[in-house]
């Protein structure tokens, strides 16, 4: 089974059926078909109400505990090899300052990314920049974000690494007043540039289960079907 198909029809399915259970609040892939060997395949925001829900999702249920052994499966955790390792960090709240590999929400709020529209951005560092005029740039253009008005935004995550910035950020109701991200296009190569579509699948150890054929660059929003 290729990569693109073991996410489709058994890791983005399971990741909403065995951990939303568990505590698991907002499951949002990005699927990404690009040549560069330099970007991930696949980059996801999951959201869970605190750290401690889901360390304890994690490892204190076997389905979690399953879970986990599924991602040794799907992606490479191995640095020995010339692909990229697969890893995750926690978010912090950004500060005036980008840390490489390390994301940050811009502000406090607790947005319920499950509901509502949520936008993805990906971008490269243009050619003509150095990575600190990267880094410096994208600083800036946080530093306007936080002087305007944040019109229907209620939360965002930035990443920065290996000169590619990575772009989370919703809307709680269907009208987007205000977006960080045509500013974001405006100074990085864009690479993905994405609504997230809603994708309900069934409870687990449903007869009639899904199977996602992912052919494209895409984002979905996962949720367990009513």
């Amino acid at each position: 089974m290729g990569f693109y198909e073991a996410l489709g029809e058994v890791f983005i399915p399971f990741t909403a059926q065995a951990m939303t259970p568990l505590g698991l609040t907002a499951y949002i892939p990005t699927v990404i078909f690009n040549d560069d060997n330099f970007l991930p395949d696949e980059i996801a925001l999951v959201a869970y109400p605190t750290q401690c829900a889901y360390k304890c999702a994690s490892k204190n249920y076997a389905a979690g505990r399953a879970y986990g052994k599924l991602h040794g499966a799907v992606f490479n955790f191995k640095t020995s090899t010339k692909i990229g390792t697969s890893h995750s960090e926690f978010p912090q709240l950004y500060k005036n300052l980008l840390a490489e590999g390390q994301p940050f929400y811009l502000l406090p709020n607790q947005a319920d990314w499950r509901s509502g529209k949520v936008r993805v951005y990906v971008g490269k560092k243009p050619d003509s920049d150095t990575t600190d005029d990267f880094k410096t740039n994208l600083e800036a253009l946080l530093k306007e974000f936080y002087s305007t008005p944040m019109g229907s935004i209620d939360n965002a995550i930035v990443l920065l690494e290996n000169d590619v910035v990575f772009y989370w950020e919703h809307h709680p109701g269907p009208v987007e007043e205000q977006s960080l991200i045509p500013h974001l296009e405006s100074n990085s190569e864009v690479i993905v540039n994405n609504h997230a579509s809603k994708l309900a699948v069934p409870p687990i150890f449903s007869p009639h289960d899904i199977k996602i054929k992912l052919t494209k660059t895409e984002t979905f929003n996962v949720s367990i079907k009513a």
